[in-house]
């Protein structure tokens, strides 16, 4: 008897390929799991320098091969509407980036015939 992969579908289900000699997987699931890269150390964007330094981080992630240009550009998107929240607070008159959420119209009254 051989062993099974270890893998268990999103059913509950475990698949029933043969495990890759010495693994816990099979030759198709095995590729899929892959070691968890090290979190990025990304400080807290309190001003511009603070941003400068995490799309740095980011950049030298991304460089490394730790990240996706998906992601980068997911963590990009984030570090622009954080400057642009800091300037929204150094400047009054600016709304910022995630303003208040809209609020759904009150229902109208029924009407009457």
């Amino acid at each position: 008897m051989y062993p099974l992969c270890q893998r268990m579908m999103p059913t509950g289900s475990r698949c029933q390929s043969p495990a890759v000699k010495n693994t816990r997987f099979c030759y198709f699931h095995g590729r899929r799991i892959r070691k968890r890269a090290p979190a990025i150390p990304l400080v807290s964007p309190n001003d511009h320098a603070s941003i400068q330094h995490n799309l740095y981080l980011i950049l030298l992630a991304l460089q490394e091969g730790r990240i996706s240009p998906g992601v980068a550009d997911s963590m990009n998107r984030v570090c622009r509407a954080a400057s642009a929240n800091i300037e929204a607070a150094v400047r009054p008159g600016r709304k910022s980036v995630d303003a208040e959420p809209r609020t759904a119209k009150p229902a109208s009254p029924p009407h009457r015939i």
